[in-house]
């Protein structure tokens, strides 16, 4: 029983100087808050555009579905029954291409530029 005390003294004992470390290490690299800050504002600047561009896809959707479902007529041997399970089809993948392109070329560009 006294070993396993032993033991258990020693990691513990390890434990904390890796923790007593890892606030040092932490201490110098924050410096300030700024460095905290800046990532926070980053992250809600992030999440902003993240938004913007998911609203936007929505919008994106029910007009590309409604465009297609009251202006086209139906087409391509679809039923007029079908036609605006079809143009809510279009309208899915017209918004999923334009949220792509906004997250990838927008949203989160800097990442792709911080892996090259």
């Amino acid at each position: 029983a006294q070993r396993a005390a032993a033991g258990h003294d020693v990691r513990d004992r390890a434990d904390a100087a890796r923790l007593k470390g890892s606030r040092s290490i932490l201490g110098r690299l924050k410096g300030s808050r700024s460095i905290v800050e800046a990532a926070d504002k980053h992250h809600i600047v992030e999440g902003a555009q993240f938004l913007f561009i998911s609203v936007l896809g929505a919008v994106v959707n029910v007009g590309t579905s409604s465009f297609v479902a009251t202006y086209l007529h139906p087409r391509w041997g679809i039923h007029a029954k079908a036609w605006p399970s079809f143009a809510a089809l279009v309208g899915t993948a017209f918004s999923l291409g334009f949220n792509f392109i906004g997250y990838k070329f927008w949203v989160f560009a800097h990442r792709r530029s911080q892996t090259n």
